[in-house]
């Protein structure tokens, strides 16, 4: 499903902040002050209620519209468009796994400005990225353990991987693992393997197990939304620093950062050597 909100139909609402200053708050932007307005500039504008930046252009073209108010109008309708830009970035994401988490970031996507596409299997496909056919990002949804096997799978095909985990009472979102660049699932897992010699054979056994009931909803609800501006902010060329992740923990959904460089025995890292 793809749903296109054109950055001019941002709304804006405009309240009294003073005698000579308006409130402006702005969808997906932090809020303006707009101030040293003269009384009929100040009127004229709270006179506007919810409106919208095509019309606050529309206001600044008028004739009737006081001079002082119209830098202030052109203001605010660059800044909706520009925060209606940066937040609806087109994107074909991909979320394998199932469950409630699946579902919640499923719908998080679908909402935005982009396509949630079905994650074909990434084998027979390789490079599916160039040639427009396979998704940007592949959020791999997963229990207990990394699915090292898909997120391998992805990266082998040029494909950047968001690994989420669900561990109980933590959610573990990332790191980001790049095509060429910082830590591999591989790494995760012999972090992990390092602290927890068993956890090997745990990962075989569980990727096969059936899937316990869902999580606690608020922290699924938490994790998807850390998730989605995780994946967002790397589809606009801003994601997070190579190997670092979050973990959002019950009860009280503390988000902590953790960092997991390249693992220097992953054939990532010798196989570069």
């Amino acid at each position: 499903m793809t749903t296109d909100i054109p950055p001019h139909l941002v709304p804006l609402r405009a309240t009294a902040y003073g005698p000579d200053s308006v409130h402006v708050s702005l969808s997906r932007l932090r809020a303006m002050v707009l101030d040293g307005l003269a009384p009929a500039e100040t009127g004229f504008l709270l006179g506007l209620g919810a409106t919208s930046s095509a019309a606050l252009r529309a206001a600044a073209a008028h004739e009737r519209t006081p001079d002082g108010a119209r830098s202030p109008l052109e203001r605010l309708a660059r800044a909706a468009e520009s925060a209606a830009s940066a937040a609806l970035v087109p994107h074909r994401v991909a979320v394998t796994g199932s469950g409630a988490m699946a579902a919640a970031l499923g719908e998080l996507f679908a909402t935005g400005r982009g396509t949630v596409v079905d994650p074909p299997s990434p084998g027979p496909h390789p490079d599916l990225r160039a040639s427009g056919a396979g998704p940007a990002i592949v959020i791999c949804v997963s229990s207990e353990v990394v699915d090292l096997v898909r997120a391998q799978e992805w990266r082998a095909t040029g494909t950047t991987v968001v690994p989420v985990v669900e561990r109980g009472d933590r959610v573990a979102v990332g790191p980001v693992l790049r095509p060429g660049r910082g830590p591999c699932a591989r790494c995760l897992e012999l972090y992990q393997v390092g602290r927890e010699p068993g956890r090997a054979a745990l990962a075989a056994a569980l990727l096969d197990a059936p899937q316990l009931a869902d999580g606690d909803p608020a922290l699924t609800a938490l994790a998807a939304g850390l998730t989605a501006l995780t994946t967002r902010s790397e589809l606009a060329g801003s994601g997070p620093p190579d190997g670092v992740g979050l973990v959002a923990s019950l009860p009280s959904g503390t988000v902590t950062h953790h960092r997991w460089p390249q693992h220097p025995e992953c054939s990532c890292v010798t196989m570069a050597a």
